[in-house]
């Protein structure tokens, strides 16, 4: 099975990265209008008798059945991540991915976990190596990532599930659109940084799992 074909971005708190940010900008819903002034009152729903309510019954079937159609289309255009959980260790980091996955350590990364249409991206960042050093604090190191990196400067800094988090798009030399779901974590000796990645197309499918798999992360001098 071939692994993923990705570039590696280089994202580190130095700000030597070589990535792609683009936003999704979020509309609110529109508010109900009120009457016009003068206008009446709605009245009170009338019993719509027993043909009204056979109808209500019969849209209320078709809805449920257009539900649970567009849940199946959505698992086969969008499958869930295979495979078995496996948990992998490098130094003090314990992280629970699939038995799809297999460690390719390179050169820039403490490790690179790799399979088909995902891959995850691990770098451990000494004290000695960070602005600030010990004293920084965890939300510090992940806006200092986003301020020294400029191509992700327009990235916010979230709080997920408890996960210190934010997320961004690069499109690769092969222009292949990639997205990244992108963790970091503090240790009694380091800041870690990991990127979980997949092509975009597949956002929805791995997001989810993308967070599972981040919440399973674990340090053993933590």
């Amino acid at each position: 099975m071939s692994s993923l074909a990705i570039n590696r971005t280089g994202l580190s708190s130095a700000g030597k990265a070589n990535i792609y940010f683009s936003g999704k900008s979020l509309k609110s819903a529109p508010k109900n209008a009120l009457p016009k002034e003068g206008g009446k009152q709605d009245e009170a729903p009338q019993n719509p008798g027993k043909g009204g309510w056979v109808r209500t019954l019969v849209i209320a079937a078709i809805i449920v059945a257009v539900v649970v159609a567009l849940s199946i289309l959505m698992q086969v255009i969008f499958p869930a991540p295979t495979g078995e959980p496996k948990t992998f260790t490098r130094d003090a980091l314990q992280i629970t991915l699939t038995d799809k996955f297999t460690e390719t350590p390179a050169d820039g990364y403490t490790t690179i976990y790799q399979c088909e249409d995902s891959a995850v991206f691990v770098l451990k960042e000494s004290f000695a190596d960070v602005e600030g050093g010990e004293e920084t604090t965890l939300e510090q190191y992940g806006q200092m990532l986003i301020d020294k990196n400029a191509k992700v400067s327009d990235a916010e800094l979230q709080s997920v599930e408890g996960l210190t988090c934010f997320e961004y798009q690069y499109k690769n030399d092969n222009n292949s659109n990639m997205y990244y779901f992108v963790t970091v974590y503090k240790t009694q000796d380091a800041f870690w940084l990991i990127q979980f990645a997949t092509p975009k197309a597949d956002t929805a499918s791995y997001r989810e799992t993308f967070i599972e798999w981040a919440k399973s992360v674990q340090f053993t001098n933590s």
